[in-house]
C-alpha cells in the first residue's frame, strides 16, 4: 500500500545519503594520499637502507598488502602510499558503481509507481462509466418491460427477443471491456512487485540489485483511450468492432445511421398499430390488407410474395435515401453486389422481417435474381422494384450497359487490327519501292558497261588488235558473277591493254596508216577479232 511505498522510499533516501557521504569521504582521503605522494616525491631521499623506513614512517595508514615483496629490490616496488591511494581509487569506483545501480533501481520505482497511480486512475474512470451505463440499461430495461406490458397484444415476442439479446450484448461488451483493464492493473502490479522484491537485498545493504535492463512503459493513455470507445461503441450498437478493419470504418458508420432510422421507422409503426387497434380487432380473419402496407395485417397472418413486393417498392419510394444508404452499407466489399445473405440482412434493417418469416424474404430474393447467379447487382435494385424482374427476357439498363461497353471493345479491338494490318502493307510497299530502285539503279549501270565494252570492242577492232585484246574487251561485256578479286584483276588488265591499243593507234596513224590500210585487203586470213564481231 501506500504506507509500504513510503517507506521503501525514505529508506532508499537514507541510504542514498549516507553513500554519498561515503563517497565524498573516500574522494578526501584519495586528495590527501596524492598530496603525500607529491610530497614524497619532491623530498630528497637519503641513500642507504633507511629510504624504506622513512617512507614507511610517513604513511601509519598503509600496510603492507600480502603476496608483494618489501623493499626497496626489484622493479616492480610500489610505496605505500601509492598503495593506499589504489585502494582508495578501487573503493571509490566500487561505490561509484553502487550509486548509479540505486540511483537505476529508484527511478524504476518511481515510474512503475507513477504508471500504478495512472492506470488505478484509469480503472476508477472505467468503472464510472461502466456504473453510469449499466444504470442506463437497467432503466432501458424496464422501460422495455413496460412497453411490454403496455403493448403486449401488440409487440411479437421475437422483437422483444431482439431488444433482449441487443441489451445481453451490450452488457457482454462493457464485461469484456473491464475485464481487460483489470487485466492491465494486475500486470503494473505484478511489475511493481518485482522491482520491489529486487530492490530489497540493496536497501539491506546485502549487496547490489541484478543487472536488468530497464523496460520503455506502454503507451497507457493511448490504450486507455482506445479501450473507452471500444466500450462506447459496444454498449451502443452490441458489436465487436475488433474484428472490423480501418477500411470499413466509413460504411460502419452508415449501416449505424440505417439502424437508427429503421429503429425509428419500427417504432412509428407501432405507434400507428396501437392506435388502429380498435381497427383491427373488427377487421374479420383473413380479410385482405388495405393498400397503405403490412401495417393492417393481424398479428397471426403472414405476408404473401405479392404483398412484400408492394411493401418494398413503397419503402423504396418513400424512404429512396435511407433504404439505398441501407444496402450501400450491406455492401462492405464494394464488389457492388448483394448475397443472400446481406439482402436478409438489408431487409432486416428496413423493418420487413417483423411481419414475414425467412422464406418469405428468400422468395422476395429470388424474384429479383433472375439470372439465378446468386447474387443481385444494387444498380439494377430500382429497375428490379419498378417491374424488370417479372420479365426476364427484358435486359436491365445496366445489363445493356454492360454490352455496350462489350461492343465497344469488340470493335476497337477490329479497328486496331485493320490498323495493323495497313501498317504491314505500307512497310512491304515501301521495300518493294526500294528494292525497284535499286533493280533499276543496277540495269542502268549494266547498260552503261555494255555500251562501254561495244566501244571499246569496235575502237579495238578498227585498230586492228589481237584475238588475246578482244577477248579481254569482251569479258567487260559479259554479266557473269565472278569474284571481287578477279573483277578487279581484269579491270585493271584490260585498262593497261587499252592504253597500250591507243598508243599503238597513235603511232600507227602518224607514220604509216595508209600502208597498213591497203594491206589489209590483200592478206590471206581476216582478223580474229572480226571474227568475233561477226
Amino acid at each position: 500500500g501506500a504506507g509500504g511505498r513510503s517507506g521503501d522510499e525514505s529508506a532508499a533516501r537514507r541510504r542514498l545519503s549516507e553513500s554519498r557521504a561515503a563517497r565524498d569521504r573516500l574522494r578526501r582521503q584519495v586528495a590527501a594520499a596524492e598530496k603525500r605522494i607529491r610530497e614524497q616525491k619532491a623530498a630528497p631521499r637519503p641513500r642507504g637502507g633507511g629510504g624504506a623506513q622513512a617512507v614507511t614512517s610517513a604513511s601509519p595508514c598503509s600496510s603492507p598488502r600480502p603476496g608483494r615483496p618489501q623493499g626497496n629490490g626489484g622493479g616492480n616496488d610500489e610505496s605505500p602510499a601509492e598503495a593506499e591511494l589504489r585502494q582508495l581509487k578501487s573503493r571509490n569506483a566500487a561505490m561509484e558503481q553502487q550509486l548509479r545501480s540505486f540511483e537505476e533501481v529508484r527511478h524504476t520505482l518511481q515510474r512503475l509507481a507513477n504508471e500504478q497511480a495512472f492506470a488505478r486512475k484509469r480503472l476508477k474512470g472505467l468503472n464510472s462509466d461502466l456504473s453510469l451505463v449499466t444504470d442506463g440499461i437497467e432503466a432501458r430495461e424496464d422501460e422495455i418491460e413496460d412497453a411490454r406490458r403496455a403493448l403486449k397484444p401488440t409487440v411479437t415476442q421475437d422483437a422483444y427477443g431482439a431488444k433482449k439479446a441487443e441489451i445481453a450484448a451490450s452488457v457482454k461488451g462493457w464485461k469484456k471491456g473491464q475485464f481487460e483493464a483489470q487485466a492491465e492493473i494486475n500486470r503494473l502490479t505484478g511489475q511493481i512487485t518485482r522491482a520491489r522484491n529486487a530492490l530489497k537485498p540493496f536497501l539491506a545493504g546485502r549487496g547490489t540489485p541484478h543487472a536488468e535492463p530497464p523496460r520503455e512503459p506502454k503507451d497507457t493513455n493511448a490504450m486507455g483511450e482506445a479501450l473507452v470507445g471500444y466500450l462506447v461503441r459496444a454498449a451502443k450498437e452490441g458489436i465487436q468492432l475488433e474484428s472490423i478493419a480501418a477500411k470499413r470504418q466509413l460504411r460502419v458508420g452508415i449501416l449505424e445511421e440505417a439502424a437508427d432510422e429503421a429503429a425509428r421507422h419500427f417504432r412509428a409503426l407501432l405507434s400507428r398499430r396501437r392506435a388502429q387497434t380498435m381497427g383491427i380487432e373488427s377487421t374479420p380473419r383473413g380479410a385482405s390488407p388495405r393498400p397503405d402496407g403490412p401495417s393492417w395485417l393481424p398479428l397471426d397472418q403472414t405476408l404473401t410474395l405479392d404483398q412484400m413486393k408492394s411493401w418494398m417498392r413503397g419503402e423504396v419510394e418513400r424512404h429512396q435515401q435511407h433504404a439505398w444508404a441501407v444496402f450501400t452499407a450491406i455492401d462492405e466489399g464494394g464488389s457492388g453486389y448483394l448475397g443472400r445473405k446481406a439482402f436478409a440482412h438489408a431487409v432486416l434493417l428496413l423493418g420487413l422481417s417483423s411481419f414475414g418469416h425467412r422464406q418469405d424474404v428468400d422468395g422476395l430474393f429470388n424474384w429479383l435474381d433472375r439470372h439465378r447467379a446468386g447474387k443481385i447487382a444494387a444498380k439494377q435494385l430500382p429497375w428490379l422494384l419498378q417491374g424488370g424482374a417479372d420479365d426476364p427476357g427484358l435486359a436491365s439498363p445496366h445489363e445493356l450497359e454492360e454490352k455496350r461497353l462489350r461492343d465497344r471493345r469488340v470493335e476497337l479491338a477490329i479497328h486496331v487490327q485493320a490498323l495493323a494490318r495497313r501498317l504491314i502493307a505500307l512497310q512491304r510497299m515501301r521495300r518493294y519501292k526500294e528494292g525497284a530502285t535499286q533493280l533499276q539503279a543496277l540495269a542502268r549501270q549494266r547498260m552503261a558497261r555494255r555500251e562501254a565494252a561495244l566501244r571499246r570492242v569496235v575502237a579495238a577492232a578498227k585498230s586492228g588488235g589481237d584475238t588475246f585484246q578482244f577477248t579481254q574487251v569482251l569479258a567487260d561485256f559479259d554479266d557473269t558473277p565472278e569474284s571481287p578479286t578477279l573483277r578487279k584483276q581484269a579491270a585493271a588488265d584490260s585498262k593497261g591493254k587499252r592504253l597500250a591499243l591507243k598508243e599503238d593507234a597513235r603511232g600507227k596513224n602518224r607514220g604509216g596508216g595508209k600502208a597498213s590500210s591497203e594491206e589489209e585487203p590483200t592478206s590471206d586470213k581476216p582478223k580474229s577479232g572480226m571474227c568475233i564481231i561477226l
